[in-house]
């Protein structure tokens, strides 16, 4: 397994916890260092207030009263983490949209999976 650091560090969340393990499971075979899953948006941000990550890999159906895109935003304006949608297909300029190298090795491996 390659070697990781904090700067390689995710948290998952999702609403499925199938869904949730299968992603966490694809994200460490890719090397990703992963914390989580939760399954809501509330756990997402209790846990970004206690452990650094730096990328959040979300899905836009999550338990509780906010959907991964408000998720995205409040990690964006609170944290500043950003986020990949894994659904969001879309491109655009919101301030939480992550372009790295880490989320677009996270891209690859779950486009790779899926295939």
């Amino acid at each position: 397994m390659p070697d990781t650091s904090l700067a390689d560090t995710v948290v998952v969340a999702c609403g499925a916890a199938e869904s949730s393990q299968r992603i966490v499971g694809i994200l460490s075979d890719a090397g990703v260092s992963v914390i989580g899953p939760v399954d809501s948006a509330r756990m997402a941000l209790a846990l970004a207030a206690q452990t650094p990550f730096t990328l959040a890999v979300v899905d836009s159906q999550l338990s509780g009263e906010r959907d991964g895109r408000n998720l995205a935003e409040a990690l964006m304006s609170t944290w500043g983490v950003r986020s990949v949608l894994m659904d969001d297909e879309s491109e655009g300029d919101e301030a939480w949209r992550a372009d790295c190298a880490l989320s677009n090795r996270v891209r690859r491996a779950l486009a790779e999976a899926r295939a």
